[in-house]
């Protein structure tokens, strides 16, 4: 769960911002799909490269991000939508109804928002 108290600009960096956005390089026109919304942070800067020609679909499954990408959404001239649900769910049905994405981000790093409230070790199984 994110914090109840929505933070500042400030409050949030994105990771490896500057990787991100050479590697996914969005530009006005193009469809991009951020898989773990979270606060927003990587949406803002991809949307803000997109210059308000172009869509932002952002995915996540916990509901409490909905403020936040409420004050994303507003802040964007970009057309946006939020869909809830598992990422892999949720890109197969993007794909089944056509949408043609053109830059897909994952940030699959460990949240800290959503691990301090953990009593017992998070393990990952490949």
């Amino acid at each position: 769960m994110l914090p109840s108290v929505l933070p500042t600009e400030t409050d949030h960096v994105p990771v490896l911002a500057d990787e991100v956005l050479a590697a996914l390089d969005p530009h006005p026109g193009e469809t991009v799909v951020d898989c773990t919304f979270g606060a927003g942070g990587h949406s803002a800067m991809l949307a803000a490269r997109l210059r308000g020609d172009g869509k932002l679909i952002a995915i996540d499954r916990d509901p409490t991000v909905e403020p936040y990408f409420e004050r994303f959404r507003r802040s964007t001239a970009a057309k946006t939508r939020l869909l809830s649900g598992e990422f892999s769910t949720v890109l197969e049905q993007l794909e089944e109804n056509g949408v043609k994405a053109d830059a897909i981000l994952m940030d699959l790093g460990r949240s800290e928002e959503h691990t301090s409230e953990l009593q017992s070790p998070m393990y990952l199984v490949c």
